[in-house]
């Protein structure tokens, strides 16, 4: 197992804004640091001003990764996630965590 110090973005207490939490997450073989990171993202904040940015109900169907760029592979409900006024905040903490 190894341990890694991270950001997440989550959503400020407005829902207009990305807010930033940190955590430490372990990953090992079974599971890449990627994965771990949007599990993470799927679980929520601990903060609770902070809202979430991916519901829980998303599941992640694959990640792979390849000449520096991380591919996602959600199932179909993350479609359905990003259609209301707010889906600019489920992509931007995805990407913000590759910045």
């Amino acid at each position: 197992m190894q341990w890694l110090d991270i950001t997440l973005y989550f959503a400020d207490s407005t829902g207009s804004r990305l807010a930033t939490e940190g955590i430490k997450i372990g990953y090992g073989k079974n599971a890449s640091v990627e994965k771990v990171v949007l599990e993470q993202l799927i679980k929520g904040p601990g903060d609770v001003a902070h809202g979430i940015t991916i519901p829980d109900t998303v599941g992640i169907l694959e990640v792979a990764t390849e000449n520096g760029i991380c591919y996602v592979n959600f199932d179909s409900s993350f479609a359905y996630s990003v259609a209301d006024a707010s889906s600019f905040s489920g992509v931007a903490s995805i990407i913000g965590q590759t910045t």
